[in-house]
């Protein structure tokens, strides 16, 4: 089991324009593997290495809970998924 979560997470109010402005380090199972950002603009969300964001994937094909129709998408929506999560927990801290 992958336990996948993001840590110096980094969002810009101002800068989303279609999806959320933000970068912030990928850990799996507590270590840091890799990176991810968007830029705002409506553009994907970008995991890297490529290497990480295969391994999600193929994890995502082995999950039955995952949607069969996220296929080639799992890593992306499970990395946005988390992004709003921690755009929630900040707003519930700063209040």
């Amino acid at each position: 089991m992958m336990e996948i979560e993001l840590r110096n997470f980094n969002h810009s109010e101002l800068a989303n324009e279609e999806t959320y402005c933000f970068q912030a380090h990928i850990y799996v199972n507590g270590k840091k593997r890799g990176t991810a950002k968007n830029d705002g603009h409506g553009g994907q969300t970008y995991i890297k290495p490529n290497k990480l964001r295969q391994e999600i994937e193929k994890y995502g094909e082995s999950n039955p809970l995952a949607d069969t129709s996220d296929r080639g998408y799992f890593a992306e929506m499970l990395i946005d998924d988390l992004v709003i999560d921690s755009i929630i927990s900040q707003e519930l801290e700063r209040r």
